[in-house]
């Protein structure tokens, strides 16, 4: 083998000095800020979309006017959020005895958070499972009122009928609704 001269080894410690510099530039340098880069390049594409959302829902009105809107719809279904549970019980059976419901049980199921909040209220789901009898037309006006009345969020799970009495005039309905309760967030 070959002895590599003075001048060859001092061309090798360079080479491999530079390839160390280039190698730690890269490791230290290089590498941090292209990712640094691609986070802020992430942050404003997710700007930029939000921006165009809100472009779409303001629809070439003025921001304010559509901010305004908003609040506005947002403080009408916090209020149809009521605080109590007896509130719902209160408001099926005046509705039923308003349609000549009878009304033989309503059960309220274990409530559960839901994950998100609206206008500084958590927001509570319960499931309600009625037991009703009535006539085909009060029943239909009953079901109506619940699910298109503005007063309280109801919405309609499951629906059972079936006809009691002679001539079956009269209907009994199994009835399974959610409301929605709201209470002061927690602040957690």
């Amino acid at each position: 083998m070959k002895q590599l001269t003075k001048q060859q080894q001092k061309i090798i410690y360079i080479a491999s000095g530079a390839l160390v510099f280039i190698l730690l530039f890269w490791i230290f340098v290089y590498a941090p800020a292209s990712k640094k880069l691609n986070q802020i390049k992430q942050k404003l594409n997710y700007t930029e979309d939000q921006i165009a959302q809100i472009n779409r829902m303001a629809q070439g009105r003025e921001l304010s006017d559509v901010v305004a809107k908003l609040n506005k719809d947002l403080g009408r279904l916090a209020s149809k959020l009521p605080l109590r549970p007896e509130t719902v019980m209160n408001y099926i059976s005046d509705n039923a005895r308003r349609f000549n419901i009878e009304v033989k049980n309503i059960v309220l199921a274990e409530k559960k958070v839901l994950k998100d909040k609206i206008a500084g209220l958590e927001i509570d789901e319960i499931p309600v499972a009625m037991v009703l009898t009535g006539d085909f037309r009060s029943l239909g006006d009953f079901l109506n009122s619940l699910t298109h009345d503005d007063s309280i969020l109801i919405i309609l799970k499951s629906l059972n009928v079936s006809g009691t009495g002679e001539g079956r005039s009269k209907l009994d309905i199994n009835l399974k609704v959610n409301v929605y309760l709201g209470r002061e967030a927690s602040g957690k």
